[in-house]
């Protein structure tokens, strides 16, 4: 694929290049993503749309510094896993987090390593997994400050849970449910396209970005900035972000670079 450079992949990703398509490559690639590569849904609201083929998703977040939502992140980590030589390929899943389950509008990766399947998602905002999952059923996978596990449902197949001990940790809480039946690109590009202009949809509702830290998080929501580290217990500082400084902000702390101003934002 010649749109596809490793070189300049792993430049956003800062890293060093791969020697071998194991899993220590594959955790290395997912933890340095979820660090450099921002979740967020600016073009949304920017009114451009989210185009979802390989070769101008690569050009979006790899050439022009940006990130995007999870047909783009996992899109892209998937197309990049396969170009480094790994098994790899696209499941859709159904996210929990509502009052109900959705439709199959987000997308996660299935990797078989190293005699391992494995699951990896770059795509989930604040919840995305910083690391491969293990795809064994009941098994806790630790994570910084995250746990999850991926349980058995005689409804919905396979469920990917996680405890979260910055919100105390108490309980498992489901984020999505998924099955292993194949993925086409006309499932991506429906699923996609009810995601990206559904009013239904909180993506089309309002500005949203995070980032993973090895600490914590960042994480906009409008105009208000969240950032949580973790040393001893975690600290919480919200700021709310004045128009002059936003473009700035969204470099500074997100790693993202946006051709576009505040005031070209519909929402």
């Amino acid at each position: 694929m010649t749109w596809f450079d490793k070189s300049k992949y792993l430049e956003r990703l800062g890293m060093a290049p791969l020697v071998d398509a194991d899993f220590k490559s594959l955790a290395q690639l997912q933890r340095h993503h979820v660090f450099a590569i921002p979740f967020e849904n600016l073009d949304i609201i920017l009114g451009r749309g989210i185009p979802v083929d390989l070769p101008t998703i690569y050009n979006k977040v790899v050439n022009n510094q940006r990130g995007g939502y999870c047909f783009e992140l996992n899109g892209l980590f998937c197309n990049a896993l396969q170009n480094f030589g790994f098994d790899a390929r696209p499941l859709l899943a159904r996210v929990h987090l509502g009052m109900e389950p959705g439709g199959r509008t987000h997308q996660i990766t299935l990797v078989n390593v190293d005699h391992q399947e494995y699951i990896t998602d770059v795509g989930f905002g604040s919840l995305s997994l910083r690391s491969p999952v293990p795809f064994v059923t009941d098994q806790v996978s630790q994570q910084d400050h995250l746990q999850y596990r991926i349980v058995n449902d005689p409804k919905w197949r396979f469920l990917m849970q996680v405890k979260n001990s910055e919100l105390g940790g108490a309980q498992w809480l489901t984020m999505y449910s998924f099955d292993l039946e194949h993925v086409c690109q006309g499932d991506i590009v429906t699923g996609n396209h009810y995601t990206s202009t559904s009013p239904d949809v909180h993506f089309t509702r309002g500005r949203i970005a995070s980032l993973l830290t090895p600490e914590g998080r960042y994480a906009l929501s409008g105009d208000q900035l969240t950032s949580v580290t973790r040393g001893d217990m975690f600290k919480t500082e919200q700021t709310t972000i004045k128009p002059s400084d936003y473009i700035n902000l969204l470099r500074q702390k997100f790693n993202l670079v946006l051709d576009a101003r505040y005031e070209d934002f519909t929402i």
